[in-house]
């Protein structure tokens, strides 16, 4: 009876394994099907994230964009209006009296600064992805310097002089001297040593979209941005890879390094008083 009956423990046992089996193997299945799902969410997720970043890059680079384009249109722009004013006087003619004013000029910078800022303050808040992206800021704050340094105490003062001023009740300007043509064309000159700045400004931060899309969404089309190729090996590409060698160049070879390394002292000196 017994020796009959083992047959059947047997079968019975088999069939337990198996069972135990399968609903391990189901478990296992659902355990790695969870796992796959949650990598999934978290790569989507991770996903959004960087494009969301990307795109508010896109964003502060094309105001910076559009701001220094605006301030090198009207600089220029005025620039030749008093050389057109000087000439004119020069050889006995109707003076063209110039449209452009200094105060607009100053907004128009003051934007192309407040862009600028606007890009510096994104790459600090986005510095978590590279350190080493903060070689930007000391870029854009290098050339934004040399833009207010010419400006502010060379061709502001200038163009009080060579732009009209208007009058309070709109009516016209007053009195307007054309400058001499020497000090037109010198005018004209510092204008495009700012415009250099500018175009400075504009390529660090073209510079820092490529390398944004490298860290940020270049892995989705499996290939990578190239950096630009200036013609004028003395103008600076801002690369992550050279890092060190370009924090050296902009603290210790630019005016906005000494104007740092200055107010550092100063700043050392005063605490030790």
């Amino acid at each position: 009876m017994i020796e009959a009956a083992i047959p059947t423990f047997i079968s019975a046992g088999a069939t337990l394994v198996a069972a135990l089996i399968g609903v391990g193997a189901i478990g296992w299945q659902i355990g790695r099907q969870g796992d796959l799902n949650r990598k999934s969410i978290g790569d989507a997720e991770s996903r959004r994230l960087k494009s969301r970043m990307y795109e508010e890059v896109e964003v502060a680079c094309a105001a910076v964009s559009d701001a220094a384009a605006a301030f090198t249109s009207g600089l220029l722009g005025a620039t030749q209006q008093i050389q057109m004013a000087a000439y004119a006087h020069r050889d006995g003619e109707n003076v063209p009296i110039p449209r452009a004013r200094i105060m607009e000029l100053s907004g128009l910078k003051s934007e192309l600064g407040l862009a600028t800022i606007g890009l510096i303050d994104l790459i600090e808040r986005r510095q978590f992805i590279d350190p080493r992206v903060l070689i930007f800021r000391s870029a854009l704050q290098s050339a934004l310097h040399d833009i207010q340094k010419k400006y502010d105490t060379q061709f502001f003062r200038a163009g009080m002089i060579g732009l009209p001023v208007d009058l309070p009740d709109g009516s016209g300007t007053y009195p307007y001297g054309p400058l001499t043509p020497d000090l037109a064309d010198s005018l004209q000159k510092l204008s495009f040593g700012i415009v250099e700045h500018v175009h400075d400004v504009t390529m660090y931060a073209a510079d820092f979209s490529v390398e944004a899309q490298n860290l940020l969404v270049a892995d989705l089309f499996g290939s990578r941005v190239e950096h630009r190729k200036p013609i004028d090996p003395r103008r600076r590409v801002i690369t992550l890879d050279a890092y060190e060698e370009l924090e050296r160049h902009f603290l210790e070879h630019t005016d906005w390094g000494r104007w740092v390394r200055e107010n550092e002292a100063n700043a050392a000196q005063m605490i030790g008083k």
